[in-house]
């Protein structure tokens, strides 16, 4: 399955091209519209606020559910039938999506804020006094940068093991 969204140039666009149940808005004033193209087919559309920042998405091979996340919002999808699994609004816009694949956790970076879900369900989000410059992951780790200079770590091998306390430190 080839997925891959294409910015269109209005509302009345994404009506014309996908069911009204398809349709996803992430905020109450809306200029950016996509179209999510599921094998050169449009599939899902998009209409939220215009951040600057592009929609992402990513599909879950292990589980079948497609990520996807735009101005304020993700939403899941489970991809065979294209059916909404789950909706979650974010604190801020959303910048990126990955998969730590231990335990299929998705990782979604957000302009001030974390989110880790393990298949539909939301299982932490952390919030930042600042917002994210940069981010890596290695060795279970996301490494985080704020805008200010500060610095922050996430260890993720702490939810494999199911064991939240200490999941977040300063550096």
């Amino acid at each position: 399955m080839k997925i891959r969204i294409e910015k269109v140039s209005s509302f009345c666009d994404v009506q014309n091209r996908v069911a009204p149940n398809t349709i996803y808005f992430s905020d109450d004033s809306n200029n950016a519209y996509y179209m999510v193209m599921i094998d050169e087919i449009p599939k899902i559309g998009l209409s939220f606020t215009d951040f600057g920042i592009l929609p992402v998405f990513l599909q879950n091979n292990q589980t079948g559910l497609l990520y996807i996340g735009f101005g304020r919002k993700i939403v899941v999808i489970e991809t065979i039938n294209l059916i909404e699994i789950a909706e979650y609004e974010t604190s801020s816009a959303v910048f990126d999506l990955f998969l730590y694949d231990e335990i299929s956790m998705v990782v979604l970076i957000c302009e001030t804020s974390v989110y880790l879900f393990v298949n539909d369900k939301e299982i932490d989000s952390m919030e930042f006094p600042d917002v994210i410059k940069d981010y890596n992951l290695t060795d279970e780790v996301i490494h985080l940068k704020l805008d200010h200079g500060e610095s922050y770590e996430i260890s993720l091998s702490r939810y494999v093991n199911n064991n939240k306390e200490e999941n977040l430190k300063k550096s």
